[in-house]
């Protein structure tokens, strides 16, 4: 089933990926979560860049894909400059963002929330250029 509308998130997806080839970024293989969120679960307002890690071990871009459509609420809002973006809940929608974006999981009200998150590893170089390219665009 494909969403009713082109997320834009897709778009933030296209934005990111052609400025990780147009600079030479590189990004490492990533680390890999599979969540689950049940009745009443949820994440707050965070970022998943942490800045006391290795200076070549740092998470410049998430990938969160949803596995299933049985539940309510617990949808991915991210945060940037003021906007807001929402993850559709159906199986296969995703979204790839810079870690620094803010993003939150909402409260699941029914059911439970199946998703797989990747962070792709690279250093404080590429996580400021990621950075300074996103900023431009947005």
């Amino acid at each position: 089933m494909l969403p009713k509308e082109i997320p834009e998130t897709i778009v933030i997806c296209k934005i990111l990926l052609n400025e990780i080839i147009k600079n030479n970024i590189y990004i490492d293989l990533p680390d890999v979560q599979l969540l689950k969120y049940d009745i009443g679960n949820h994440f707050e307002w965070h970022q998943d860049v942490i800045d006391t890690a290795a200076d070549n071990n740092i998470r410049i871009m998430t990938m969160s894909i949803n596995l299933n459509e049985e539940y309510d609420g617990g949808g991915l809002e991210l945060k940037y400059k003021e906007k807001l973006y929402k993850l559709e809940n159906v199986p296969g929608a995703y979204c790839i963002f810079p870690s620094f974006c803010m993003h939150r999981a909402l409260t699941v009200t029914s059911g439970q929330r199946n998703a797989i998150t990747f962070w792709f590893m690279g250093n404080k170089e590429n996580l400021n250029a990621l950075r300074n390219s996103y900023d431009k665009k947005r």
